[in-house]
């Protein structure tokens, strides 16, 4: 999620800082370009990091070790524990996924052809919250997990009652195999008091210009403050 037009960025920081977040959960972390963008937008607080592949795990854990503000772990994270294959794709494993490419996927990015199958560490949202967070802490969940969206908040389903807001990938084409929609994802959150505050182009098709993919804000903003 590191977009130069359309940035929610100013608006996320607003987001957390009226409903007084105490630490974000960048799920689907890659090498960290997200926990980049918080820090470029004066977001100093504590991040916790997951990244399940080996590779750019070794990158995000290197970075983070210089941050005393960041923790890493090397797991994904769906509605259940336990291992699972994660199929790598696309430059720098950005498109890798737990779940298959669609055709679609496919034809609009060539390079996110699946390749091989790596066997993973998955946890869940909960367990993750229960494990390294305090009683007290505000949640922000990020989430770039590549078609798994709905699967990671279902696995939050208790630490959605006290977090302040998510921001997802959302697709508005199935571009992974069974994955759930916008408008289905935009439904659960909004029957969970989230609503959709913004959202910013992410991913076209080459070929045509449509817009497959978006990023999307949800949270409440206070009425009365600028």
């Amino acid at each position: 999620m590191n977009r130069d037009d359309w940035n929610l960025y100013p608006l996320l920081i607003r987001l957390m800082r009226e409903r007084q977040a105490t630490v974000v959960l960048d799920v689907g972390a890659n090498r960290g370009g997200f926990v980049d963008q918080l820090r470029g937008s004066g977001y100093e607080g504590r991040v916790i990091s997951f990244e399940p592949l080996p590779e750019p795990y070794r990158v995000l854990a290197q970075r983070a070790a210089g941050d005393p503000r960041w923790d890493a772990a090397e797991t994904a994270l769906s509605d259940t524990a336990g291992p699972a294959p994660m199929r790598r794709s696309g430059s720098g494993d950005v498109t890798s996924s737990l779940l298959p490419t669609t055709a679609a996927m496919v034809q609009a990015l060539p390079e996110a052809a699946p390749g091989e199958r790596v066997e993973v560490s998955v946890s869940t949202v909960d367990a993750e919250v229960a494990s390294r967070c305090s009683e007290s802490d505000r949640p922000f969940l990020k989430i770039d997990t590549q078609g798994n969206e709905l699967a990671v908040l279902q696995g939050g389903r208790t630490s959605l009652a006290r977090t302040i807001g998510v921001l997802a990938e959302l697709s508005l084409v199935e571009l992974y195999d069974g994955q759930a929609l916008f408008a289905e994802l935009v439904d659960w959150l909004a029957e969970r008091g989230f609503l959709l505050l913004a959202m910013a182009p992410a991913f076209h098709d080459p070929r045509t210009g449509r817009l497959l993919q978006v990023d999307a804000l949800f949270g409440e903003l206070s009425q009365s403050s600028a």
